[in-house]
Formats: C-alpha cells, sequence, structure tokens
C-alpha cells in the first residue's frame, strides 16, 4: 500500500473517503459503489434505481449510511445510523431501503446514502480507529471478526477480537 500522508488526507463522509482511499490500494480491493445523492433520489427516484440495478445485476446489496456526522476527525457515530444488507436487487425493496437510510439521519444536510454490492465469502472483517474510544489514547484499535464470515458484527456489537498498538511503537503489540 502506498504511504498515506494523512496531514494531506481529507476525510469526507464513508462513500468520499473509501473513494479517496482507492488511489492508495495496491495490494487490496474496494467494493464497487454508487452514491445516492439526496437531490437526485427526490427528483428521479426511477433513474436512480435503473442506474444502480444496471451496475449491480443479480446481487444482494448492502445499503450504507454515509453520512457527514457519522466519523469525522473528532467523532465517531458508527451504527447510529440505519444501513440494511442483503437488499433484494429489485425496485421495491431497494426502494424501501434507500429511503430508509435518508430517514434514519433526521437532518437535511446528511445528502447521501452508499450503495455496495453484499460481499460473499468473508474471511475476516472489522474497523481500524486510531485512538482509543474511551481515552483519546494514541492507540490503532483494531476490531475484528475472522470467524463468523460476516461484515457486521464489529459495527453492529456482535463478538469480536481487539487489536491494539501503540503508535509510537507498533512493534509493541
Amino acid at each position: 500500500m502506498a504511504k498515506l500522508e494523512t496531514s494531506n488526507f481529507e476525510f469526507g463522509t464513508k462513500a468520499e473517503t473509501l473513494a479517496r482511499l482507492a488511489i492508495y490500494l495496491r495490494l487490496g480491493l474496494l467494493c464497487d459503489q454508487e452514491i445516492v445523492l439526496l437531490d437526485e433520489w427526490e427528483s428521479d427516484r426511477q433513474a436512480v434505481l435503473d442506474l444502480i440495478l444496471d451496475k449491480f445485476e443479480n446481487c444482494s446489496l448492502a445499503v450504507r449510511s454515509s453520512c457527514p456526522f457519522e466519523d469525522n476527525h473528532f467523532s465517531s457515530a458508527a451504527g447510529v445510523f440505519d444501513s440494511l444488507m442483503n437488499v433484494e436487487p429489485a425496485r421495491v425493496p431497494l426502494e424501501y431501503a434507500i429511503g430508509r437510510v435518508f430517514k434514519s439521519y433526521n437532518d437535511a444536510r446528511a445528502l447521501q446514502v452508499l450503495v455496495q454490492p453484499m460481499v460473499d465469502d468473508v474471511a475476516l472483517s472489522g474497523v481500524v480507529m486510531t485512538r482509543d474510544l474511551d481515552t483519546g489514547a494514541p492507540y490503532y484499535v483494531i476490531n475484528y471478526d475472522d470467524f463468523s464470515g460476516r461484515t457486521d458484527t464489529v459495527t453492529g456489537g456482535g463478538i469480536s477480537k481487539t487489536v491494539i498498538v501503540h503508535r509510537v511503537n507498533p512493534d509493541a503489540l
């Protein structure tokens, strides 16, 4: 992986940050994604549904929150807003899922929803944080699940494993 210069890296919503990170990946892959903007959703829902259904033909979908209030330099609100997994790739369930995620924001400034294909055969999934959430201490905190095959156990509060690495001494676990 190319070195990520964090002083110049600009975080955005979940969808925006994933798109920005993609240029740094050399060995890994990110899922394809489609960002649904609220103004486009409200003006031409059918065109948005057509675009998504054409792009992700015949695969279950993850309709995920991508809200500016979720994750930023100052706080994390992981799991606060709705995300729906295994959404059938058909108009009615997809329209319901996108609408439900937008409704969960309760704020007009939350202008997007992230749609991705569901990932199959998951070996490991997790979340990496750059500080301990309780104390703010300078640790990389890696919460992961390498046993259930699911992608939502960590953010959904399920059983997971944790590795803590001090940022000043990364060789000391």
